[in-house]
């Protein structure tokens, strides 16, 4: 029987710290009929030489070597290089079970399917999640998918809970449905690339396959801690890219909802001044900062001036960070030094508990947290 070819597309950029144990976890796979596409997107370590030392070893490798365009340049000039049936991705930093593939084309095949969306690993400080897609493991025709899927693909009921992972990591496509769709994503997006990609394929495809099936370890390092910016207009470009194409695919109506969830999640996390209900609350205000997660340091990034005290349970994990976190003790001892505390977290139920915790240790100033307002 003939085995189906699986071009693995490499994004790879200043990665050589951890790209022999990712192109390993590739190689090394059980099943063999691959091609290896590593994108080297103007690495400036030697992450390119390490691209070409294992192409000399494994004749199924291509290097391509390109001025760096970031991440869906790299992806873009991969699939346009491919050659097998299916196309499935691996960042430089993450790695892949050893029977991966094998797994996946099983299904692919048995099934026939557009797309294989299956679970991941994410590995941080030594813990493990499992990461899973919030439907029945089947496979769903387009009327299905219109009726089961879409309804919360971009949202599963809480916020940013998607139905189906974004990340294009956990897919496996058909070649032909990249070609065949009009998947339009703009290479100057610096935040939410996998999600721009991944809905497109998503409301394109004809069926897809949802499985529990985690094989791809996604690994968090220290340095994602990091707040990180993003280019100005960079959100803007990322709904305009996803409104035209649920309007394309006729969907508009059903997830333009869910995107304006999305849209105002990634605002939150990297420029929160878009949102009008926290650029009003925290105007002026000197404010008692809890929380030095993702949400925490986009707060700090854009109201840093006005921050008098930062906090947070963990406070030595953030110790390496500009400003000084500090252990959640502080807000009592400084009370004359903020108008309010700001809750930086996202989680609703979370922010309650941590609300009703300060009160219970005297802290009289206003303390706020972000509610979705519908």
């Amino acid at each position: 029987m003939r085995e189906a070819y699986i071009s693995v597309i490499v994004p790879v950029y200043n990665a050589e710290q951890y790209l022999e144990k990712c192109i390993r976890s590739i190689i090394e796979q059980t099943y063999s009929n691959l091609e290896i596409i590593l994108v080297d997107d103007g690495s400036t370590d030697e992450s390119g030489i390490l691209c070409d030392e294992f192409a000399h070893r494994d004749m199924r490798i291509r290097v391509i070597h390109q001025k760096n365009g970031g991440q869906n340049a790299a992806r873009r000039t991969g699939v346009k290089m491919a050659t097998g049936e299916y196309v499935t991705f691996v960042d430089a930093d993450d790695y892949i079970d050893l029977n991966a593939y094998e797994g996946l084309i099983q299904r692919m095949e048995t099934n026939n399917t557009d797309i294989v969306a299956f679970g991941m690993q994410e590995e941080y400080l030594g813990h493990t999640v499992h990461k899973k897609n919030h439907y029945p493991n089947q496979t769903y025709n387009y009327g299905e998918m219109k009726r089961i899927l879409f309804p919360t693909m971009l949202s599963n009921g809480f916020f940013f809970d998607f139905g189906i992972l974004p990340n294009l990591v956990c897919k496996l496509v058909k070649r032909s449905l990249w070609e065949n769709s009009c998947i339009e994503a703009d290479e100057s997006i610096t935040f939410g690339e996998d999600a721009d990609l991944t809905f497109q394929l998503l409301v394109n495809a004809q069926s897809v396959q949802v499985i529990d099936y985690a094989p791809y370890h996604y690994v968090r390092r220290n340095d994602s801690m990091m707040w990180k910016g993003i280019k100005e207009g960079s959100i803007e470009k990322l709904e305009n890219d996803l409104l035209r194409a649920f309007q394309r695919a006729g969907v508009k109506d059903i997830l333009k909802g869910q995107l304006d969830d999305f849209i105002t999640f990634v605002s939150l996390l990297k420029q929160p001044k878009r949102i009008a209900d926290v650029e009003n609350t925290l105007a002026g205000k000197k404010i008692a900062l809890y929380g030095a997660g993702g949400f925490g340091q986009a707060i700090y990034a854009a109201y840093g001036k006005q921050v008098t005290v930062w906090v947070d349970g963990n406070y030595q994990k953030y110790s390496q960070m500009g400003g000084c976190v500090c252990p959640v003790e502080c807000l009592l001892e400084q009370q004359e030094a903020y108008d309010m505390v700001f809750v930086a977290i996202l989680n609703v139920e979370v922010c309650q508990n941590i609300k009703e915790s300060l009160v219970l240790k005297g802290i009289e100033k206003p303390i706020w947290y972000y509610t979705r307002q519908k």
